[in-house]
């Protein structure tokens, strides 16, 4: 090899390297990017989700405070009142039924803003809780299985309750489902939780299922604010299944001291 050729051989070759150098600056570049936008937009979405949370807390608190009272003492004086005919008798007696219906329904938004069992007893009581509320005003037949062996932090108890309440919302309204099944369960530090109905499936593509309402968005989001993953395979002859991927860590298990105190 002559010189020129030696010349032109070294040219292209730092060219070349020149160029792989800068391709891989701006991949690396565009990667970091991506990836501080992503970080930003977890950090953006959980702040929202958190503020949800206390404004949920708040409202119920509200509602236990100030409302809770007065629809007992309105019951009361109904119930104390004397009627003065038999027309005002079956006003009064009326008038009971649908408060004691709406104090009812009233408790009922209370616990499903912020469920106290789920800060004084666990997730677990909580969910046992909810799927006997939901069992009474629904013909789906509804089944859970917890096999957790340590109760969970509060902040990751309410995330899984909250993806539990949408699921189940879901099956309810959606699905025509006669059996719902769900198991919660552990293994080598991961949480696995399983959703599984017989009812009429739903469409993945995206523009269908956000019409209807069933986006999985908020669920993909919750289950990726807890560092895990979710997969959902569904058919007309087969329901819906949802499966759930959660790691646990130590900061995400609490004690059953820190849950009864």
């Amino acid at each position: 090899m002559d010189t020129n050729e030696t010349t032109i051989y070294l040219a292209v070759l730092i060219t070349g390297i020149t160029l792989g150098s800068i391709i891989i600056y701006f991949a690396i570049s565009m990667l970091r990017s991506h990836r501080r936008h992503f970080k930003l937009l977890s950090q953006n979405y959980r702040a929202e989700i958190e503020m949800l949370e206390m404004e949920r807390t708040r409202i119920a608190r509200d509602l236990h405070d100030e409302l809770g009272p007065l629809l007992a003492v309105t019951q009361i004086h109904i119930d104390a009142a004397e009627s003065i005919n038999e027309k005002s008798k079956a006003h009064l007696e009326k008038a009971g039924r649908n408060m004691s219906l709406l104090y009812e329904r009233f408790n009922g938004i209370a616990k499903n803003l912020t469920p106290k069992a789920l800060v004084t007893k666990g997730l677990h009581t909580a969910l046992k809780d909810f799927f006997e509320q939901y069992s009474e005003v629904t013909p789906i037949k509804l089944e859970l299985q917890y096999r957790l062996k340590k109760e969970l932090s509060l902040y990751y108890g309410l995330h899984v309750y909250r993806i539990m309440q949408e699921l189940i919302h879901n099956a309810v309204k959606h699905s025509g489902a006669g059996n719902v099944q769900v198991v919660i369960t552990e293994k080598k530090r991961k949480l696995y939780l399983l959703y599984k109905d017989n009812g009429i499936g739903i469409s993945l593509e995206k523009n269908k299922f956000e019409k209807t309402g069933l986006g999985i968005s908020s669920l993909q989001n919750r289950t990726e604010m807890l560092g895990g993953r979710l997969t959902c395979t569904t058919g007309a002859k087969d329901g819906t299944e949802y499966f759930f991927e959660i790691p646990i860590t130590d900061k995400n298990e609490t004690t059953d001291q820190d849950i009864n105190s």
